[in-house]
């Protein structure tokens, strides 16, 4: 599937401030939004079967060890990305996620989102902007 929203949204110089700039209604933005939070938790949100519930945590540092990395493997991970500032200098965003994704900055699930939403090829791009 391409869109052009997923594609502007996950690409880090322009997330949703790009809509903003060019004068979207905030309904518009709301809705690319959330549909792009439906395309993660559909296609990409990895379930987490393994984690204990914290009712049966039992020992304080249960939670120190259940620990995988810096990122959330929750949809907040999708809400963090889009509440971070965008990043201007990124030259190629797709080298950008799989350098997050190997450095357990993001998850590899929320990479690969991003990765096949931006190699999305140029032509389907073109329908975006006639």
């Amino acid at each position: 599937m391409c869109v052009s929203y997923t594609h502007l949204v996950l690409h880090l110089k322009y997330k949703d401030a790009y809509f903003r700039s060019k004068g979207w209604e905030s309904e518009w933005i709301a809705m690319a939004i959330e549909l792009l939070h439906a395309i993660w938790e559909e296609k990409y949100q990895p379930l987490d079967k393994n984690r204990r519930l914290d009712k049966d945590k039992k020992r304080v540092f249960d939670e120190i060890d259940d620990w995988e990395g810096s990122f959330s493997s929750s949809n907040d991970e999708l809400n963090n990305y889009l509440a971070s500032p965008t990043i201007y200098k990124v030259g190629n965003p797709i080298l950008y996620w799989q350098s997050q994704a190997h450095a357990g900055l993001a998850s590899e699930a929320f990479a690969q989102m991003a990765i096949d939403h931006l190699s999305c090829p140029g032509k389907c791009l073109a329908y975006i902007f006639l």
